[in-house]
């Protein structure tokens, strides 16, 4: 059974959502670096990929699709997130993953039917969809809702 995992890479957060072929949502895990007062960017880059490559593996994922890093309204918060995004391949070539981005437009508008819906409109899609908790991370509703796009186009690729 494939599994195909959906990556939401935040400023300092990786977040990430498996589903199998079938559409079952099979795990999701958040990766955090510990919590520290460090405004150094690759101080917190090196534990965070630490802890996401305690969840890769390349006999239970097929496929990952990653959101496109995009500018968020600050040049630091972007560019931290471009380092979690470049940091995110070397993780999975090293592993021997197979990965393909996605822009968020792309997926908004293929499963919620608009390329600018908002965090409640994807956060309620995702609960209609797959019946998970209301009170999770929105980087986890988005990391569904990429795994879910990328299942459905995984065939395509």
């Amino acid at each position: 059974m494939k599994q195909i995992a959906g990556i939401d890479p935040g400023s300092f957060v990786i977040a990430t959502a498996v589903c199998d072929e079938d559409g079952m949502l099979l795990r999701t895990f958040l990766a955090e670096p510990p919590k520290q007062r460090v405004n150094l960017a690759l101080s917190r880059l090196c534990p965070l990929i630490t802890e996401f490559r305690k969840h890769l593996s390349p006999e239970r994922l097929d496929f990952c699709y990653i959101e496109e890093p995009i500018y968020c309204g600050s040049f630091k918060a972007t560019v931290a997130m471009g380092m979690v995004a470049g940091a995110i391949v070397v993780a999975l070539e090293d592993v021997g993953i197979p990965y393909s981005f996605v822009g968020n437009s792309v997926w908004k508008k293929s499963l919620i039917g608009r390329g600018n819906a908002t965090k409640d409109e994807i956060k309620a899609w995702v609960i209609a969809r797959f019946g998970v908790d209301s009170d999770m991370r929105q980087d986890i509703y988005d990391a569904i809702a990429i795994a879910e796009w990328g299942r459905r186009n995984f065939a395509k690729d």
